[in-house]
């Protein structure tokens, strides 16, 4: 009797968990820089983002004269390095950039 309420109970400990973890929303705290200026000499921009789990999203971008080049993870998956690319022509603004992990999606918006 014991073992089979034990069984019970373990099971949906683990149930409850992984229900959880799919309902997780992508949370972002934190961009580094903040802001960033148009005109500048070099034209690549690296942006640190963190996040609970931000490692496991994929980001895009569509902002004329800016994309990203690429992005990497590291050992943390609470962070995500973005390298961006920034044409001279591209003009102040704010540049959406949108994290999708499976069917969720987060859109922040970096000043230009």
């Amino acid at each position: 009797m014991f073992s089979k309420i034990f069984t019970t109970c373990i099971a949906a400990v683990l149930f409850s968990g992984a229900v959880c973890a799919q309902k997780q929303q992508l949370d972002i705290q934190r961009v580094e820089p903040p802001f960033w200026w148009v005109g500048m000499k070099g034209h690549e921009l690296q942006i640190l983002v963190y996040g609970k789990n931000i490692a496991a999203a994929h980001a895009t971008l569509q902002y004329e004269g800016v994309e990203i080049l690429r992005s990497e993870k590291t050992e943390n998956p609470n962070y995500q390095f973005l390298y961006l690319n920034i044409n001279p022509s591209a003009k102040a603004g704010s540049v959406p950039i949108t994290f999708q992990q499976g069917k969720q999606k987060k859109i922040i918006t970096y000043e230009l």
